[in-house]
């Protein structure tokens, strides 16, 4: 089975994981580009890839090593293995 055939075609994907996820600009809260990453501004965040930091809220590919230090267990291991994902899709297609 492939991904459109278990999401289908019009569903929208988190920036940061390509889980399914909801469009900010569809939200509608006034504030709702704010509940994603305040750094990269993507459209769709997903609430496993947000962390919440003294800024506001962050994704995992914008948080710092320094920041990460202080997330949760789960957070920080999907902070790491986002980490490696993205840097084996750069060495595999630079």
């Amino acid at each position: 089975m492939t991904w459109l055939e278990a999401h289908g075609d019009n569903v929208l994907t988190c920036d940061t994981c390509g889980d399914p996820c909801e469009d900010a600009d569809c939200r509608p809260e006034r504030n709702a580009g704010d509940l994603n990453c305040v750094r990269c501004l993507p459209c769709s965040l997903c609430a496993r890839c947000s962390v919440h930091i003294g800024i506001g809220k962050v994704c995992l590919e914008c948080i710092t090593e320094a920041e990460a230090a202080g997330l949760t267990v789960p957070k920080h291991r999907r902070w790491k293995l986002l980490g490696d994902l993205h840097e084996e899709r750069f060495m595999r297609y630079p």
